[in-house]
């Protein structure tokens, strides 16, 4: 059986990221999507060492916002292909999100899945989770969805 390299999975998630970029508007016209770089690097130039530094390790690898609420409703999603697997960071981060009260989703390819159903297939669970989301916000006594059912839980 074969074990798929790190460098693999890079480029499973980095596609399905890019298809699901570039679908997400078309399908879900109210979500905003940014995808998050995260960079600590040391820099040498002109002989000076310069640090550069954006993000969290963990982060989610997509955060954007949703225009049904008012005011817009925040949103993390993390991509994973079949064989991806989170971190401890990414495990750390989502706790975090969740617990400031912003929606999150694992959104996970299905190892039998092609690029475009596994597309769709996230599209319709993001839609899903927003709608939940927007109904509950919009309530007072509401609070927001966090996770999917699909998503791990924590003791």
């Amino acid at each position: 059986m074969h074990t798929p390299s790190s460098r693999e999975v890079k480029l499973t998630e980095q596609t399905l990221r890019e298809r699901f970029l570039v679908e997400a508007p078309k399908a879900i016209p109210t979500l905003r999507l940014f995808y998050r770089n995260i960079i600590d690097q040391r820099v040498e130039r002109n002989g000076r060492s310069y640090s550069l530094k954006s993000g969290t390790a963990g982060m989610a690898d997509l955060f954007g916002f949703d225009r049904r609420g008012s005011p817009a409703i925040p949103v993390e999603l993390e991509l994973k292909a079949w064989n991806g697997v989170q971190s401890k960071e990414q495990i750390a981060w989502m706790t975090f999100v969740t617990t400031m009260k912003i929606p999150f989703l694992l959104l996970r390819q299905k190892r039998t899945e092609t690029t475009e159903q596994t597309v769709s297939r996230w599209l319709t669970e993001v839609e899903a989770m927003l709608s939940s989301t927007a109904r509950s916000t919009s309530s007072p006594t509401a609070s927001p969805v966090l996770a999917p059912p699909s998503a791990p839980t924590f003791a």
